[in-house]
């Protein structure tokens, strides 16, 4: 027969579908089955479809994501982000994709100034996390802004300019950090930059709306 090791080494049925294996053992749809063989000693990771061999070695393992930047859904995203107005630069720093930076956006009439540069900087897993959670990957826009002639703040609003919260060295280039505290239901495949920046725009627009945690 063949063996499973989870906690412990176990028998299971030969000729027994994989996602009927996970089902019998408790374990997580989401984890992945690999096969070893101790003949030859090659290893593959098996769909739920597939069915146990006799004297094979199968072990549970944790569906892994890759560490590095998804360039071919950068390129797609920067297609996405041609929809903005045509006044918007947008540069970038391929192959790496560690930021992208907006020139000329449009805060809004209730603004001083009106424009800003938006900076975006980009977690290197993305899309899987967001940017603009944290500081080390967050959304800036220009420093000293104002709101019908008041500054924003810390403590009204999300934008953090002249507080601790904001790191020094991205006050000193003249970049406040602009904090969502969470993407409740962010999704890598449904959302994308272009939705962040119209999300942006319209808390710009619709500051009363601010959802607080």
């Amino acid at each position: 027969m063949a063996q499973i090791i989870t906690t412990e080494l176990k028998e299971v049925p030969d000729y027994v579908k994989i996602k009927d294996v996970k089902r019998q053992l408790n374990l997580p749809s989401k984890r992945d089955i690999i096969a070893f063989d101790r003949n030859t000693g090659q290893m593959r990771r098996l769909e739920d479809n597939d069915v146990i061999h006799p004297d094979a070695i199968y072990t549970d393992v944790p569906r892994y994501i890759r560490g590095a930047v998804n360039v071919l859904r950068m390129y797609q995203e920067l297609e996405l982000l041609k929809h903005l107005p045509e006044t918007i630069a947008i540069y970038t720093d391929p192959p790496e994709f560690s930021f992208v930076l907006l020139e000329g956006f449009y805060l809004g009439e209730k603004y001083d100034p009106k424009f800003t540069n938006l900076l975006i900087l980009l977690p290197p897993n993305y899309p899987q996390t967001p940017p603009g959670l944290n500081t080390r990957y967050g959304i800036y826009v220009t420093g000293n802004l104002k709101r019908n002639g008041k500054p924003l703040q810390c403590g009204r609003d999300q934008y953090h300019w002249t507080c601790n919260h904001n790191p020094k060295h991205m006050f000193k280039k003249g970049w406040a950090w602009w904090c969502f505290a969470d993407f409740e239901s962010w999704s890598p495949h449904r959302d994308n930059l272009l939705k962040i920046i119209l999300l942006l725009k319209e808390t710009f627009e619709n500051p009363e709306k601010q959802r607080f945690g």
